[in-house]
């Protein structure tokens, strides 16, 4: 795939593989009864790109400045979810509010929130909600943000392509710092991705680390 990509797009561009192996599995490759389950097989054989990209409208710095926080939306969210986590024994409740999908030129942003709704203990790890981003960075933001939304990922389920959050050329995504805490706080959550063709107009978002995957999430 790589070999490909560079005779596509040329010499100019710099290109990197990584393997994940059985690290990043989509799907289960048992079922709960032990069995072989070959659909999750067949998911997990798969080839994810992700690229970065400038800043949009802002001229060529040596290290791109990121592209603006949006402003959190406080309309009702079009789809929602709940789920549970266990972390070394504790369990955590908690419910994700997609609010839309974006178009800003070439980006797309997305926006959600997410609320902590119970919990065994009085922390919760973001990096267990939502994951480290998929190149294996733990970003540290500024302030006691210690991870960034940067592992949720959108899908077109009509292409079967999925999108990873935009990076800056060090790898960093453009998107919100994370930080959870308890009591039904609610704390928004956004995240930039290469826009889709303007002939999508839905699209699933796919939490990390084993959460939800909400569909028909119109793209705006």
């Amino acid at each position: 795939m790589q070999n490909a990509l560079r005779q596509r797009l040329g010499s100019a561009r710099a290109l990197r593989a990584i393997g994940h192996g059985e690290a990043d599995p989509v799907a289960p490759n048992t079922t709960e009864s032990g069995a072989d389950n070959p659909a999750g097989r067949r998911r997990n054989r798969r080839v994810t790109i992700g690229f970065s990209v400038r800043a949009p409208g802002a001229p060529a710095p040596a290290r791109e400045a990121p592209p603006a926080a949006p402003a959190p939306s406080a309309g009702p969210p079009v789809r929602s979810a709940r789920y549970t986590i266990s972390v070394a024994g504790q369990r955590t409740d908690l419910r994700v509010d997609v609010v839309g999908i974006r178009r800003r030129g070439a980006l797309a942003v997305l926006d959600l929130r997410m609320v902590w709704e119970r919990s065994d203990s009085h922390e919760c790890d973001s990096q267990f909600v939502l994951g480290q981003n998929p190149m294996g960075i733990a970003t540290l933001d500024a302030g006691p943000f210690y991870y960034t939304a940067g592992a949720i990922t959108l899908v077109d389920p009509t292409a079967d392509a999925t999108y990873l959050a935009a990076r800056n050329a060090d790898g960093t995504p453009f998107a919100s710092g994370v930080q959870l805490a308890p009591g039904r706080t609610v704390f928004p959550i956004w995240a930039y991705f290469a826009a889709p063709p303007p002939s999508v107009k839905t699209m699933t978002v796919a939490m990390p680390s084993g959460g939800p995957r909400l569909t028909g999430i119109p793209v705006e």
